[in-house]
């Protein structure tokens, strides 16, 4: 149930609504018995709603938790879940930058902080996921903190990677956003 309520979770963040990305995130923690993983991944979305809304010190404490959570489930790899597949090395530094891409907004050392932490968690993802769907969401995310620092070259190239993603694949949603950093 916990992974359905994270999920929920997600799709409330693409559709652009904090509350519920904070809520179902929250109601997913609840959770007893639940491997760390899925306690990260919902901490890091709770996290996500809350700077939505600009509220920084609600963000940092559940990005805390995450990691914490995150740290917890590399100690116990053998115990992962197989739908978590995609929480690889890269993947939570990814969720911390897109916190921050929020808060970047009103404050440029989020920004900067976005920056960094997204492109390490791109540079650390496996050579196969880089190119994949949902690892093009956070080019484009990174190419939104480019944007908000006034950086609309490096924007434009990563618009460019992101095309490339988007065409290899076939993707709408991904092709749609390209125009967004050009």
């Amino acid at each position: 149930m916990s992974e359905v309520l994270s999920f929920k979770g997600h799709l409330a963040w693409m559709n652009g609504t904090p509350g519920p990305v904070i809520g179902l995130s929250a109601a997913a923690l609840r959770g007893d018995g639940l491997y760390p993983g899925q306690r990260a991944i919902s901490a890091a979305q709770e996290a996500r709603g809350h700077a939505m809304l600009g509220d920084a010190s609600e963000t940092r404490r559940m990005l805390d938790l995450s990691e914490e959570q995150a740290a917890a489930a590399r100690e116990r790899r053998e115990e992962a879940p197989p739908w978590l597949y995609y929480h690889v090395p890269g993947f939570f530094e990814l969720q911390r930058g897109l916190a921050y891409r929020y808060l970047g907004r009103d404050d440029p050392r989020f920004n900067e902080k976005a920056a960094d932490t997204l492109n390490e968690g791109l540079e650390a993802l496996p050579g196969e996921m880089r190119g994949s769907e949902w690892a093009g969401e956070f080019v484009y995310q990174l190419g939104r903190v480019r944007l908000q620092a006034g950086e609309r070259e490096a924007a434009r190239l990563l618009g460019a990677e992101l095309a490339g993603i988007a065409e290899r694949l076939g993707s709408g949603r991904l092709g749609g956003r390209v125009g967004e950093l050009r």
